[in-house]
């Protein structure tokens, strides 16, 4: 299977990828829209599809991220991966509303 869609690729001369600062996410123009953490991205993503992300702040202390990044994470979540992810107020969790997967990983093609 190929992922490659779903990281999408900036025209930017930057890097897409760095160790030390996370992944460039990309709009599709020349500059990346935000600098996300990788583990961050993927303890967030573990998060909402185990539906136990509580509060926004909450969410944040679990991180170690401010409120403020927990919804550009959230944001970027829905805008650039399409991610269908919802905030449940009687629950207190983010969720994904519907059936999928969002990948974050490298699958070798056999």
């Amino acid at each position: 299977m190929n992922y490659a869609h779903l990281l999408p690729i900036t025209n930017s001369k930057k890097p897409t990828t760095s160790v030390k600062e996370g992944i460039f996410i990309g709009n599709g123009k020349t500059e990346p829209t935000t600098n996300m953490n990788i583990k961050t991205l993927v303890s967030l993503t573990e998060l909402i599809q185990k539906r136990c992300t509580g509060t926004p702040s909450e969410l944040a202390e679990k991180l170690g991220i401010s409120e403020r990044m927990v919804y550009k994470y959230i944001d970027d979540l829905k805008e650039e991966f399409n991610a269908p992810v919802k905030y449940s107020r009687s629950e207190r969790t983010y969720f994904y509303d519907g059936e999928g997967h969002l990948h974050l990983f490298w699958e070798k093609e056999e």
